[in-house]
């Protein structure tokens, strides 16, 4: 909408349609929002996660380096990438949902996302069941397994480990741009003027792989004041869109 008002502004004209990225366009910050507010619904059903994995695509997988033709690389072959990275994604939720391989699970919740390489990783929150939460050290250890390097033996390995940098976050802006504590996004405009999608995204959408999942299925209520619930109106038929808006009920008072 910002877009539209800034555009018509320019040509001082009056838009015929006015189009925003919804909910359903996944990637943006409603999307975004929408599948926050359904996974904090499935933590006030089932309580707050235990265990937060990251799982992480492999180019060097042999599941991917057996179908390549001779002399070619990963990157020719992001389909391969794709497909053997969601297989393994539905073999990790298996045994963690059916296997039970940290006990018993109640609910799950995952997204997809893409490292600036391409790779795709998936970050998934668990919540286990009462009986099955890590509640001591023990148990945490038979989870978790970690532990510092060697100093003598992997000398590079500890330092990495142990080195820290200062690191100083600044936003930018152009020359002579003012900075406001609170930033205006025209989000058509991000769009239009696109981004950066690596080969293995673009497969990834392309073979409609899910870019998030959960355990649960959400159902989303509007929430409004009494009498107060949105009606969406054409201006040709304001009359008729009135009548059915006084018939029809909302989600919440269905």
């Amino acid at each position: 909408m910002d877009h539209l008002a800034s555009e018509a502004a320019i040509q001082r004209s009056k838009p015929e349609r006015i189009i925003i990225l919804p909910s359903s366009f996944q990637g943006r910050p409603r999307a975004m929002q929408q599948n926050y507010q359904d996974a904090i619904g499935i933590v006030r059903k089932c309580g707050k996660p235990d265990l937060f994995i990251a799982f992480t695509c492999n180019p060097r997988w042999k599941e991917i380096e057996q179908q390549f033709f001779p002399d070619q690389t990963p990157s020719d072959r992001s389909d391969l990438i794709a497909r053997v990275f969601k297989l393994k994604l539905k073999q990790l939720i298996e045994d963690i949902v059916r296997n039970h391989i940290f006990e018993r699970a109640v609910a799950h919740s995952f997204v997809i996302e893409f490292q600036k390489r391409g790779l795709s990783h998936c970050h998934m929150l668990i919540i286990l069941a009462s009986e099955s939460k890590p509640r001591d050290s023990n148990s945490v250890d038979r989870i978790v397994s970690s532990e510092i390097p060697d100093a003598d033996q992997n000398p590079q390995l500890y330092e990495m480990g142990h080195d820290c940098a200062n690191i100083k976050l600044e936003l930018p802006v152009k020359d002579g741009a003012t900075f406001a504590k609170t930033l205006e996004r025209d989000e058509i405009k991000v769009h239009l003027d696109a981004r950066y999608v690596s080969a293995p995204e673009a497969v990834w959408r392309l073979f409609a792989c899910p870019l998030h999942d959960k355990s649960h299925s959400i159902i989303r209520l509007a929430i409004h004041l009494p009498n107060m619930q949105p009606v969406y109106i054409a201006e040709r038929n304001v009359l008729e869109a009135l009548d059915r808006a006084t018939e029809k009920d909302a989600t919440l008072i269905a």
